[in-house]
């Protein structure tokens, strides 16, 4: 189990994947809740339509995601 971290449309998302690279779980930062949650149709998006998505690493990540939950 691993995780990709992604910069999504200026949201913080975090997916597991197993070993063969199939996504398990996509976590999208939800503002109204100001946490990360499950986001299934963000799941498909981040797979389908990558369009404004892009990987960064897991420290860009945590910094994204201070940034957003002040």
């Amino acid at each position: 189990m691993s995780f990709r971290y992604f910069d999504y449309f200026g949201r913080p998302a975090r997916m597991t994947v197993d070993d063969k690279d199939i996504p398990e779980l996509c976590e999208v930062w939800d503002p109204k809740q100001k946490k990360l949650v499950e986001n299934s149709v963000a799941e498909t998006d981040l797979f389908f339509g990558v369009n404004g998505t892009q990987f960064i690493s897991e420290e860009e990540f945590e910094v994204l995601l201070k940034r957003v939950s002040e």
